[in-house]
């Protein structure tokens, strides 16, 4: 197995399947690197958060549409990214987390997660 992480403005043009992480917390990110120790595939894993997006949101953009699977920390995206929320959640393959109720993000998309396990079960589908 080979894992790439990547932030950005840079981009890997390859069949290794994709996974965006949008600000991510350190919990998960311990969490995800524990569950792929025991992963048999090449993945690259795009990390979109403030120590390294310098204000891309075309970078950002563009992976939302090329990435096989997002995960979108609703409670640690900043103001400057909030504005992106109801597109990204919107997408087919966005998985989003958040500890806020009475949300009408609901209404765009039922795949809200509640914890980080949620996340990393589906994640096991793309090896599937």
């Amino acid at each position: 197995m080979d894992v790439a992480v990547v932030t950005p403005p840079d981009k890997i043009y390859d069949s290794s399947i994709k996974l965006l992480l949008v600000y991510p917390s350190s919990g998960f990110k311990n969490r995800l690197n524990e569950y792929l120790k025991d992963v048999d595939c090449n993945i690259t894993i795009y990390i979109y958060e403030e120590a390294h997006d310098n204000h891309q949101p075309e970078w950002l953009l563009s992976l939302v549409c090329q990435c096989d699977m997002i995960f979108y920390d609703m409670d640690c995206v900043p103001q400057t990214v909030r504005f992106l929320d109801s597109w990204i959640i919107s997408k087919s393959n966005t998985y989003w987390l958040t500890q806020g109720e009475s949300l009408f993000y609901n209404l765009l998309s039922r795949k809200r997660i509640y914890n980080y396990d949620q996340f990393i079960d589906k994640i096991g589908g793309l090896f599937g």
